[in-house]
């Protein structure tokens, strides 16, 4: 390299600074219809949270309704077989019907019994 070729230092003096600002100005009625857009899509949100609330709590409410409905028939039905037995077993002894009948009769009643546990 020759010495014209190298790029002279540079002196405090030629050290030149400079500060740039970046403002946004918004103009026409631009900055107001974005607030308002935000501001109705936050009040949309709120909606939305609402609604899912409620939906929640319907759910919830009819769940336990439907689950007192089963235990209710579940517990007449259960009542209802323990009749069926006893009766089967009273028409056994009096000689009207044969065992097989009771059995069939205490078979059904502990199907329902096992019903019992799932709900």
């Amino acid at each position: 390299m020759q010495a014209s070729d190298q790029i002279p230092p540079i002196d405090p003096s030629e050290r030149k600074q400079g500060l740039f600002f970046i403002l946004l100005l918004e103009t026409g009625g631009r900055r107001d219809a974005r607030l308002a857009v935000a501001e109705s899509t936050v009040e949309e949100a709120n909606l939305t949270r609402s609604q899912t609330r409620m939906t929640v709590l319907n759910q919830t409410r009819n769940a336990f309704v439907e689950l007192a409905m089963a235990r209710a028939a579940l517990e007449r039905d259960v009542e209802f077989n323990d009749r069926v037995v006893e009766a089967a077993r009273k028409r056994f002894e009096a000689g009207e019907i044969a065992e097989a009948d009771v059995i069939r009769a205490k078979f059904e009643r502990e199907q329902i019994m096992r019903l019992q546990y799932p709900a």
